[in-house]
């Protein structure tokens, strides 16, 4: 879902109705209840089968693995649900397959109860919670909500992201402020149970949104919070290793590139300088035909023109490819 559309119909941190959703389809939808939640739960307990027997075969290649088969379901929200939804455009079920003809279902992800990031399903009024056990085990796997229950409330800042994961992962969190072109891109830093990771979340999130808004909120973040002088010489060498490895991939995956890459990865270790270069850099981001409305084009610099990132009049041909190289920082531990 876009943040522009999360921006419009957020209304005091919950999401609202459309405006023509009408009392009609609010009584169809609720009499739907009982069948859509038996259907789910019979396509969750096919699925889990699936999902089990898939990451058995995974834990073969790579015992680490294994942990999740034996707390299987716990962590699996995202895989669930997007099976479930595949399963409902192939008609495995029914009521929902009907449904979604008239009413267009959609996947959310956002903060559930204050306390972690879920994912679920939306249709008309309703949360489709089909992975509600994969947080406590002792949960029944399918929970309906009405946007009325105000359980979900969707993502609207990089706060959100920073409170949310410290509280879910036990994580600590920093701001990447002293790589500022990285930074533009990736302001969060995660580090928990061991495994630091630039932040994904604030890409799908925000990214659109900031690069029309002159990345006025990043910078806010980067710069002037609470996260901006928060101490990290625990993982100062393991942020230098980590780009400085994905920088020496790049440059040898792509020779011609290397100068944009050293510029997109370059670290300023005095905040101010930081700061400016980041204030330079963001000016140097034009978007392609005006054309900026899904987050997954910008993510892979469909539509995103990144000139002269450094200041020093290097300009590069091929941003897309610089982007999405960079994007790997985020997938690797």
């Amino acid at each position: 879902m876009l943040y522009k559309d999360l921006a419009q119909r957020k209304i005091d941190g919950s999401f609202k109705l459309p405006k023509n959703y009408s009392s009609k389809k609010r009584k169809e939808l609720d009499r739907a209840i009982p069948q859509i939640k038996e259907e789910l739960t019979m396509l969750r307990k096919g699925l889990d089968s699936f999902l089990i027997e898939k990451l058995k075969g995974m834990a073969k290649k790579d015992p680490s693995v294994q942990e999740k088969v034996d707390n299987y379901p716990w962590g699996q929200c995202q895989g669930i649900s997007k099976l479930i939804m595949k399963a409902i455009y192939k008609e495995s079920s029914p009521i929902l397959h009907k449904l979604q003809k008239k009413y267009k279902i959609k996947k959310n992800f956002g903060i559930f109860e204050n306390k972690h990031f879920h994912n679920a399903l939306e249709i008309g009024h309703l949360y489709l919670n089909v992975a509600a056990d994969t947080v406590d085990l002792n949960e029944e796997p399918v929970k309906i909500h009405t946007f009325e229950d105000n359980v979900y409330k969707p993502i609207t800042n990089l706060y959100d992201i920073a409170t949310i994961a410290e509280k879910y992962w036990n994580a600590e969190i920093y701001a990447n402020n002293k790589h500022p072109v990285l930074g533009a891109y990736y302001p969060i830093i995660i580090v928990s149970y061991g495994k630091l990771h630039f932040d994904q979340m604030s890409v799908n999130h925000f990214l659109t949104d900031e690069i029309k808004n002159n990345f006025a909120h990043t910078k806010e973040f980067l710069y002037h919070s609470k996260y901006t002088h928060k101490d990290r010489s625990a993982i100062k060498n393991i942020i230098d290793t980590r780009v400085q490895s994905e920088l020496d991939k790049m440059c040898e995956e792509s020779p011609k590139l290397t100068e944009f890459y050293k510029a997109m990865l370059a670290k300023s270790e005095d905040i101010e300088k930081a700061e400016k270069k980041f204030k330079r850099f963001i000016t140097k981001v034009r978007p392609i035909n005006g054309n900026i409305e899904k987050n997954d084009t910008v993510y892979y610099g469909m539509t995103v023109k990144i000139v002269d990132p450094a200041g020093d009049g290097f300009n590069c041909e091929k941003p897309s490819q610089a982007v999405h190289k960079c994007s790997q920082l985020s997938h690797t531990s």
